[in-house]
């Protein structure tokens, strides 16, 4: 089961004139008549139809009811008009009433019994019940010594006692006990799990099981004491009358001491069993210290607490605890519980502050998104700074690298042309090599014999003849050789014909056999 804690108070107001004034507030408030003055708002009208009212037996939403209904209900649960010379009413009754016994005693002793009973009623009567005028007529239609006399003292008796009758109690007598019962926003209990029907049905059930003699004025559901957006908060308000109706006597806390004694008494009977140390009973008179006052309470709430989840909450799943003594001495609690008296307007937690509080918690979410978002941002305009670096860098590599490639490429063209070359000149080796094998060795075989001719003429003197012949050596050699060998041809040649020459006379021709 979930562990959740449930807001339980009463206030009991007395009909002094500021009792009276406390009384029409709440009764304003709960009944949702609008106040003429200007305050904060106490609720959410827009959410009104959700409210309901227990009044007269019948249970109907609130708005069913108009302002005139609404104020006629207030009316009724209101203190009677104070009644005029009351207290000089008060005592005139008791001194009638003083004599009515006397005469009851005479009466008794005459024989008279039938008159004397009926004369014991008059004098038991509450004083809040009042005399019908049969039962005087009955009385009068007896034997009663002195007889007119007795009647005139009754006569004034009931004229006075029915006078008093229905008129507000004494000024510190309790007029009314005015509830709430609630579970708080925290504990996040909706209105599906718990509706407002089970509210008032769980209210009526426990105002009738321990003060069933005490009249329920009326009990009302609120569930517009909130946001829109919120199902939770729904809460219930009762209004339990002061007065016992079977005796007519204010004595509502008398009562409660006794209810809570009863309740002490059962809880005994298990510490017994389980032979754990017995409560102390409070007595009740209503005369309790302010220790015993403070205890009364928490034992109040325990009584509650065990009620609501036997009643209620066991059956949803749910198990109240009373909250922890550091909970409820804290200063938040305490300044909850002085201003229980205070009008909801006033009080530090109602329906306005808890709108602005959570407003407020709204707009430090707000304000912290924002600064998560203004610190995302920043983040993120950092990165991209990064980024830009970072893609700068590749811009500048890539254009590096762009420049390397073009001259690669180059170098590669260059390359490609150098290996053409080299293919040209492979080809002209390849040639050349061609002519060595062939050509070449009968060219160069009939430029030996050229040569050895030319150097046979320069020998025997013929120095004219072999420059000649040397001159169309070379010519051809120019002609038939386009080859690298030339130059070295020549430097043969040259130094052949450098060699000293045969100045012989003779003149002969020259052969190459």
């Amino acid at each position: 089961m979930k562990t959740i804690h449930v807001f339980h108070r009463h206030f009991n107001p007395d009909t002094t004139g500021k009792g009276i004034a406390i009384i029409a507030k709440i009764l304003g408030h709960t009944l949702r008549i609008l106040s003429q003055k200007a305050k904060p708002p106490e609720w959410d009208e827009s959410l009104a139809k959700e409210n309901l009212l227990w009044f007269n037996g019948e249970t109907k939403p609130l708005d069913d009811y108009s302002l005139e209904q609404k104020q006629a209900i207030l009316a009724a649960i209101m203190p009677a008009p104070k009644v005029k010379n009351q207290s000089r009413l008060k005592t005139r009754r008791r001194q009638l009433k003083a004599k009515i016994k006397k005469a009851m005693e005479v009466e008794r002793q005459k024989g008279h019994e039938d008159a004397a009973e009926l004369l014991r009623e008059l004098w038991t009567t509450s004083d809040n019940c009042p005399i019908p005028a049969g039962k005087v007529a009955q009385l009068d239609m007896k034997t009663l010594a002195r007889h007119q006399q007795k009647m005139g003292t009754v006569r004034k008796f009931v004229d006075v006692h029915n006078k008093l009758t229905g008129a507000r109690p004494n000024q510190n007598a309790t007029y009314l006990q005015e509830g709430i019962i609630k579970i708080p926003h925290r504990w996040n209990v909706d209105n599906k799990t718990i509706t407002p029907q089970d509210w008032l049905d769980f209210t009526e059930k426990f105002l009738t099981h321990y003060f069933p003699t005490y009249p329920i004025h009326a009990m009302a559901v609120h569930a517009d004491e909130r946001l829109k957006n919120e199902e939770t908060g729904t809460h219930c308000h009762y209004f339990l009358s002061g007065q016992d109706s079977v005796f007519g006597n204010w004595d509502l806390l008398k009562t409660q001491i006794e209810v809570v004694n009863q309740y002490v008494r059962e809880q005994n009977k298990l510490r017994a069993e389980r032979e754990e140390k017995e409560e102390e009973l409070l007595p009740e008179n209503c005369v309790l210290t302010q220790a015993q006052m403070v205890l009364h309470g928490e034992r109040l709430q325990a009584m509650f607490r065990d009620f609501i989840n036997e009643h209620l909450l066991h059956k949803r799943g749910f198990h109240a605890e009373i909250a922890p003594e550091t909970e409820r001495q804290s200063e938040e609690g305490k300044k909850m519980n002085r201003q229980v008296k205070m009008p909801k307007s006033k009080r530090s937690h109602n329906y306005a502050t808890r709108k602005c509080e959570l407003e407020e918690k709204r707009l430090e979410k707000l304000k912290m998104a924002t600064k998560e978002a203004a610190s995302k941002l920043a983040e993120l305009e950092t990165a991209n700074e990064q980024l830009a670096r970072e893609y700068a860098g590749k811009q500048e590599l890539s254009a590096q690298l762009d420049h390397d490639i073009a001259k690669k490429k180059e170098e590669v063209a260059d390359q490609e042309q150098a290996i053409k070359t080299l293919d040209f000149e492979y080809c002209r080796l390849s040639t050349m090599k061609s002519k060595l094998k062939g050509e070449l060795r009968e060219l160069l075989g009939e430029m030996i014999r050229e040569a050895y001719i030319g150097v046979a003429y320069q020998q025997r003197g013929l120095v004219h003849q072999a420059k000649d012949y040397f001159q169309r050596l070379a010519e051809q050699l120019d002609s038939e050789l386009s080859l690298d060998l030339q130059p070295v041809v020549h430097s043969i040649i040259h130094a052949v014909g450098d060699e000293p020459c045969d100045t012989s006379p003779e003149d002969c021709d020259v052969g190459y056999d």
